[in-house]
């Protein structure tokens, strides 16, 4: 992902852009000669990494979860047969209600992710998209 930096207009000074590179690291020294007088320049990048640390964060604890909740019905399936057979009511078993509930946890999951962006991620990067 690259990014652009650009000095702020002003009359009297020569716009130079920078093209940042963010997978290089959060931080970043070189050496960047200047397009115009070609005098060397040392940069200095520092990303804030905090809204992404707390992105990935959260979609770890979030896909843990569901790898969890889906590896957990799958070796009940594997290891435990007789116990989904048990009948609940007349005609709903253990294995269907488990089975609907794996899906019922995908969709809140989603929904706390989703809810979780669009609070506090997107808060986030607003002042940036500015």
């Amino acid at each position: 992902m690259r990014d652009n930096y650009e000095d702020p207009p002003d009359p009297d000074l020569e716009a130079v852009t920078l093209e940042l590179d963010r997978g290089s690291g959060e931080a970043q020294e070189y050496v960047e000669d200047c397009p115009v007088c070609c005098r060397p320049w040392q940069v200095h990048v520092d990303y804030d990494a905090t809204g992404a640390a707390a992105r990935w964060r959260v979609a770890i604890v979030l896909t843990g979860a569901m790898v969890t909740v889906y590896f957990g019905f799958i070796l009940v399936i594997a290891y435990a047969r007789p116990v989904l057979a048990r009948r609940i009511v007349p005609g709903l078993s253990l294995g269907i209600l488990l089975g609907a509930l794996v899906i019922v946890a995908w969709w809140i999951l989603t929904w706390v992710y989703v809810r979780w962006a669009n609070t506090r991620y997107d808060g986030e990067l607003r002042p940036l998209r500015e």
